[in-house]
């Protein structure tokens, strides 16, 4: 026995389900996407604020912080913490620690 072809309705039914699943699957691709991208963009400042942090730990040696605060327009505090977070990040032999 042959079979029948679908009806019209059928045919553009399957056709309406099967544009909405490509419009949906291309949405999905275009927003993670998106999402890499944002990812990637965090990273980067992310090494560009430690790279910010750096500069002002050099000018706080020279000028204070306080001083180097005002010139950066960072608070106090930020330029403090910046430069404990230095400190912590050297390896045990520069900053005199792991010694019994």
């Amino acid at each position: 026995m042959a079979r029948r072809p679908g009806s019209t309705a059928e045919r553009e039914a399957k056709d309406r389900v099967r544009d909405r699943y490509d419009l949906e699957v291309k949405a999905v691709a275009e927003f993670f996407g998106f999402a890499d991208q944002i990812d990637k963009l965090h990273a980067k400042v992310v090494v560009l604020e430690a790279q910010q942090a750096d500069v002002v730990v050099r000018l706080a040696d020279k000028v204070g912080p306080a001083r180097a605060a005002a010139t950066v327009c960072w608070p106090v505090n930020r330029v403090r913490d910046a430069s404990a977070n230095q400190v912590e990040a050297l390896p045990d032999s520069a900053n005199g620690g792991g010694h019994v």
